[in-house]
């Protein structure tokens, strides 16, 4: 019965994403902005699918199961960290940052999140972020933190920026797109927070929320501007 209540909530969250992707084409305005708020949609739902097929094969033994196990825990751990830079890209390029002016300050910021994944499909050997038991159960690794440490940190980084940008622009147009940019960070701690408290799938609901509120404040300034 839990489990179902969880699949129903992955599932919704799924649509949601999926649904504002397709959207975004006619809500935001560069076609740059555009594409990632689309590429973002699209990620967080596979990283959001992947976590479901961990949810249902935790536990589960035998050669199956523990096989979907390790690779749903490596896609899902790589997804997120991808949706969480595309995210930080998405919302840095809103506020017309300077940190994306070239290539190479793109890499540079990009290369946590390859450390990541590396880490995430190499684990099957080395136990790093994670490793599945004898039983099927899933058991952190040694070097567990640096997946969320990574991830939160281009979300918080990003925030703060907005949050700060939005007290220095007069434009109430702009000042509210800087602070819905801002406002990202909180449903998606909240709801990992919860999600490793109380083995409950709040992260996906934070996302979700943290994603439509861009999506509505773009709508809003599009009608009024």
């Amino acid at each position: 019965m839990v489990k179902a209540l969880k699949i129903e909530i992955f599932v919704l969250c799924m649509i949601v994403l999926i649904g504002l992707a397709v959207r975004s084409r006619r809500s935001l305005f560069s076609s740059t902005q555009q594409l990632l708020f689309s590429m973002l949609g699209y990620t967080s739902a596979a990283y959001i699918l992947f976590d479901m097929i961990w949810t249902l094969s935790d536990g589960v033994d035998g050669t199956l199961g523990i096989a979907a196990n390790w690779i749903s825990n490596a896609v899902s751990f790589s997804l997120f960290a991808i949706a969480c830079l595309i995210w930080f890209i998405y919302s840095e390029t809103v506020q017309g940052s300077r940190l994306l002016t070239s290539r190479y300050r793109v890499v540079l910021v990009a290369l946590p999140t390859a450390l990541v994944v590396v880490l995430a499909f190499t684990s099957y050997w080395t136990h790093a972020l994670f490793y599945i038991d004898s039983q099927g159960v899933y058991r952190r690794g040694f070097a567990y933190m640096i997946q969320p440490i990574v991830s939160y940190c281009y979300v918080i980084h990003t925030s703060l920026h907005a949050f700060v940008q939005s007290r220095r622009v007069e434009s109430l147009q702009t000042k509210a797109i800087y602070r819905t940019l801002a406002f990202f960070a909180i449903p998606a701690l909240v709801g990992g927070t919860f999600q490793v408290v109380y083995s409950v799938p709040g992260l996906c609901v934070g996302i979700m929320i943290g994603s439509v509120r861009p999506h509505l404040t773009r709508s809003a300034v599009r009608r009024t501007g």
